[in-house]
């Protein structure tokens, strides 16, 4: 989302990490079974729409900057799922690694990730 901050306002950025949680909650439901009650869906109506009406009147609308704040989201989401295997398997199933041993884990896995976006 950095790399789109000189494209679009931050109040975009906003609106695209509220999109991710949105589209974890319907791959929550959808995917894992994990149930919503009417005011958490009634939240997550009320958020896309809130991101639908802004989207239609952003003035400061840029095609370069909400590429990157999509590729930023849709990695966000595959992110959010791969971690919640690994820490569920990892952690709740074989208990042979801890929180903190899971936080490292995903630190290292960002480094290259990191020095591709440096270059």
């Amino acid at each position: 989302s950095l790399k789109a901050l000189p494209f679009v306002a931050i109040a975009t950025v906003v609106a695209f990490r509220n999109t991710c949680t949105v589209v974890i909650a319907i791959v929550d439901y959808f995917v894992f079974g994990n149930k919503f009650n009417t005011y958490q869906v009634a939240s997550l109506a009320a958020t896309t729409a809130g991101m639908i009406l802004y989207a239609i009147q952003d003035i400061n609308y840029n095609a370069v900057g909400y590429m990157w704040l999509v590729g930023n989201s849709v990695a966000t989401i595959i992110n959010t799922f791969w971690n919640k295997f690994y820490i569920t398997h990892y952690t709740k199933e074989l208990k042979i690694q801890t929180s903190y041993g899971v936080s490292f884990i995903q630190q290292v896995e960002t480094i290259p990730i990191v020095l591709f976006l440096d270059i």
